[in-house]
């Protein structure tokens, strides 16, 4: 009987964990319902040399967020390499979640303008310290003000002399938009392209992908509608407390705070007191390339949360076990030398065929010669619904 990649996970993952021995005198084994999630961002190499030693070590999963286009490669300029799709998969296979965090990290959210926009301009100036739109080009943009819109592709971008960040677009915007009142986006068709293809190109390495890292942290009712199409829920929703109460875990609205970065100790111990003492759901993540999330932090982290009795699992298991994503039942615990592990059982699921994959490295292309970026145009195959009918209610509507 075949066995599908997820089954041979989460019994693998199981196995393996269970197998560690913890070092040290902190037992692994929850003694409440409460739950923490801890997530790692970018997927740079030093997620595979700095932090899942000690999760090995410790025998507990992390959820990674992978930029599908570094995978193998450079990376970005804060890292010194990616991690390659080996390095990933020998981390999948000891528990940890491979995630998405879009093609190629960019953010899902609209920004205001910086400066007035007339008809014969050929530059937009989006506004924010994360308005990373005008180093994307050949994606689609949206500028609207909730009366009108026009769609432009980015074919450029630069600074002035004032040192703000601009777009250039393909053609002049052709009206007035004034920058107290219009944002721009990317279009409905860019956000299904870059959220699929991130899927599609991870999927092609034989990683389960079932869920979305935002890059920046930066999520919105407009990102929301696109990203359920192809994901069960998003690591951060909410950049806020990682503080999620129980019975109340809104996939699509996931709060995480920062374990190491951008805070303190005592604001973290607080927030694990608390997640202990109302069994709730905790997010909490790290970016492994920073000089300061080192071994030793993340090993402080989890011996923390074992010391309250907490459980670490993946997103992907917590989000199943409050009854979203694939059905996944709990089954039995294990404990071998102070390890404990959870082991699932995945029901309701079609096994897929074992043989040889081809790796798309850059999966820009679906079957036959159609781009995936042509496929998701206002009226494509997937969402066009959505993209067509609804596109009046979304400008009207804008929750950004």
């Amino acid at each position: 009987m075949a066995v599908s990649r997820r089954e041979f996970i989460t019994s693998a993952t199981a196995t393996a964990i269970a197998s560690r021995v913890v070092t040290g005198t902190v037992s692994a084994k929850p003694t409440t319902d409460a739950r923490i999630v801890l997530v790692y961002d970018d997927g740079p190499v030093t997620d595979y040399t700095k932090a899942f030693p000690v999760h090995k070590e410790e025998g507990v999963p992390a959820s990674i967020g992978i930029v599908s286009k570094w995978v193998g490669t450079d990376g970005s300029e804060s890292m010194s390499r990616a991690a390659t799709a080996d390095e990933l998969s020998e981390m999948e296979s000891f528990g940890f979640e491979i995630m998405s965090h879009t093609r190629e990290h960019t953010s899902l959210t609209s920004f205001p303008l910086a400066a007035d926009i007339e008809p014969d301009d050929t530059r937009a100036y989006p506004k924010g310290p994360h308005a990373s739109h005008p180093f994307h080009h050949g994606y689609e943009v949206e500028i609207y003000d909730g009366n009108k819109s026009v769609t432009r592709k980015i074919v450029g971008s630069g600074r002035n002399d004032d040192d703000d960040r601009y777009m250039v677009l393909d053609e002049p915007v052709g009206t007035t938009f004034d920058a107290d009142t219009a944002r721009e986006r990317l279009t409905p068709k860019t956000m299904r392209y870059l959220l699929h293809d991130s899927k599609r190109t991870l999927e092609s390495y034989g990683f389960e992908v079932d869920n979305l890292l935002a890059p920046f942290d930066q999520f919105s009712g407009y990102a929301e509608r696109f990203t359920e199409e192809f994901y069960t829920g998003v690591a951060n929703a909410v950049d806020s407390d990682g503080i999620n109460p129980r019975g109340k875990v809104d996939p699509y609205g996931i709060r995480r705070d920062y374990f190491i970065e951008y805070t303190d100790w005592e604001t973290i111990s607080g927030e694990l007191d608390t997640i202990a003492e109302t069994n709730a759901l905790g997010v909490f993540g790290a970016h492994t390339q920073r000089e300061e999330v080192t071994p030793e932090k993340i090993r402080r982290m989890i011996r923390a949360a074992k010391r309250r009795g907490i459980e670490i699992v993946t997103l992907r298991q917590a989000l199943a076990d409050a009854g979203f994503g694939p059905e996944t039942a709990t089954t039995t615990t294990t404990t071998t030398n102070g390890t404990t592990a959870t082991e699932t059982a995945t029901s309701n699921e079609t096994a897929t065929p074992t043989g040889t994959r081809t790796v798309v490295a850059d999966s820009t292309k679906s079957s036959g010669d159609e781009s995936l970026l042509d496929r998701y145009g206002p009226v494509g195959a997937v969402g066009c619904v959505g993209a067509g009918l609804g596109a009046f209610w979304w400008r009207q509507n804008d929750d950004e």
